[in-house]
């Protein structure tokens, strides 16, 4: 038989037998992220710790800066310094220096202590009596009361020294030094400063995570490239017809949605500000703006007016921009928006830096450390919590109606004596034949003292004594407590705000779980 007309088969693959469903992505992607109930956790631990232990640090740090800003910023020094040798000596792998060093520490002291004592006059060994009797007492009870604590301090410094990571001690330092300058700035700047600038970063916080929210639900693995494209609209036609417009896809412009984001924040911050401080001449919020001497008395209102005015336009107009520039510009679900808003902060804070090339990696490079975008959240919280913490009362300018000269009038002038001539200058004038009309011819009497009206006291009889240590220390509690609830909240608030439109969108798009098809 001829070659010709032998059957040939065209491939050994049985393809009914194949699914192919399965095999349809060639490469597909994966995210390296934990699951959301484990990655809500995990957020979840992050936010307690920050509010447990960075909270009552910052504080501590403000309330301390209130008072001396210069003792303040020796003590952050040195305990910076101490976690940055740490640091050092854990990244050169000196660990038995460190579990040495209480120990030569106290052998330092105890060899200070030693010439000291024999430094002290050789007369007074002798005559010490009850001194020095009360001085041994001293020493032996803080001895006794160091050996108590010997376990607890032992576990805390090798907890220190040996179990956090080098790159931890490292951020804790950071951290310290961020929030000595938010102290600082919170003494020196304007109240009203400090909000705007909170809601600017909390706004552009809040769009970066919004962007990465987008970007992680786009790279889903059970949504097909078709569904995507679908989303950002229909590409533009390969073969246009003459004279048609091409209309291009709609690019993911993360950059723009996070300026976008900023102008929201900064625009909410100043609007929010003008608002609780007022637009007239005794508003705090025209300390922000140096005044001429050229100006007008309502000039000042006048500009802090248009300012409002061009806060409340920029609102809308950021929000518009965040939410067009990841095509996320759909109606809004403000329930819906409530639960992913926790869920975008949960994939923000946790998503992890995969090594893996076919991981899904965050859009923007110098965010996919976990610890960069973990710094920046706390330096949002701190400024946050910078805002309820330092809030100065600084004394107000006296206005132009001063009520000072009402209460207190001044004491009305006596008037004038009469001037008295003795009698020798009276003789004198009539012998040299002078005019005796200028001369006063009646004694000398002293003028009557004429006293000020009795001012009545201004204070009650019944007011309570006043209690400065005491209001302020309940103040700072109070302000501790609202911080440590306000900032997570004031996060969660900004992302919800920003992405009110693009997470329901892009949750509704890409994670949202299909029905199933009715049969027909």
């Amino acid at each position: 038989m001829s070659r010709r007309w032998t059957a040939r088969k065209t491939t050994p693959l049985n393809e009914p037998a194949v699914d192919a469903a399965a095999f349809a992505p060639a490469f597909p992607l994966f995210r390296a992220g934990p699951e959301p109930a484990a990655a809500g956790k995990e957020a979840l631990r992050f936010l307690t710790g920050f509010t447990l232990l960075g909270v009552p640090v910052h504080c501590g740090i403000c309330w301390l800066a209130g008072h001396s800003l210069g003792l303040t910023a020796a003590a952050v020094l040195v305990t910076v310094a101490a976690l940055l040798a740490v640091a050092l000596a854990r990244w050169l792998a000196l660990e038995d220096l460190l579990q040495r060093l209480p120990l030569l520490l106290l052998l330092g002291l105890v060899g200070v202590g030693l010439v000291f004592v024999t430094s002290l006059p050789t007369k007074g060994w002798g005559g010490g009596g009850m001194e020095l009797l009360g001085g041994v007492l001293i020493l032996v009870t803080v001895v006794s009361i160091l050996g108590s604590l010997y376990r607890p301090l032992s576990a805390a410094y090798q907890t220190v020294t040996l179990k956090i990571p080098f790159r931890d001690l490292c951020v804790a330092a950071a951290a310290m030094l961020v929030s000595l300058g938010l102290a600082a700035l919170g003494q020196t700047l304007p109240r009203p400063a400090l909000p705007i600038l909170t809601c600017a970063l909390g706004g552009t916080l809040a769009g970066l995570v919004v962007v990465e929210y987008a970007a992680w639900a786009r790279a889903n693995p059970g949504r097909s490239l078709e569904r995507a494209r679908a989303f950002d609209g229909p590409p533009a036609a390969v073969n246009p017809a003459p004279g048609a417009k091409r209309k291009p896809a709609r690019q993911f412009n993360g950059r723009a949605a996070v300026v976008g984001a900023a102008v929201f924040g900064l625009s909410y911050g100043v609007f929010s500000s003008v608002v609780q401080y007022g637009i007239g001449p005794s508003s705090e919020l025209r300390g922000l703006f140096p005044a001429s001497p050229n100006d007008k008395p309502g000039t000042g209102s006048e500009f802090l007016a248009v300012i409002a005015l061009y806060a409340l336009v920029g609102m809308p107009f950021g929000w518009y921009r965040a939410s067009s520039a990841v095509n996320g510009l759909r109606f809004p679900n403000p329930v819906l928006a409530v639960r992913l808003a926790w869920d975008a902060v949960a994939v923000f804070l946790t998503y992890p830096e995969p090594a893996h090339p076919l991981a899904h990696r965050l859009h923007t490079r110098w965010l996919r450390p976990q610890s960069v975008r973990l710094a920046g959240t706390c330096v949002v919280l701190l400024t946050a919590a910078t805002g309820f913490v330092t809030n100065p009362d600084k004394p107000k300018p006296a206005g132009p109606e001063s009520k000072s000269a009402s209460v207190n009038p001044p004491a009305p002038q006596p008037p004038a004596a009469p001037r008295y001539v003795p009698q020798g200058d009276r003789d004198a004038a009539r012998i040299e034949g002078r005019s005796l009309d200028g001369l006063d011819h009646t004694p000398f009497t002293p003028p009557p003292v004429l006293l000020p009206p009795p001012v009545p006291s201004q204070v009650p009889a019944d007011a309570p004594e006043s209690r400065p240590l005491e209001d302020g220390v309940t103040r700072f509690i109070l302000a501790a407590t609202a911080t440590a609830v306000a900032g997570p909240l004031f996060l969660f608030f900004m992302v919800w705000l920003v992405g009110l439109s693009a997470l329901p969108a892009y949750y509704g798009h890409f994670e949202q779980p299909e029905t199933p098809a009715k049969p027909r």
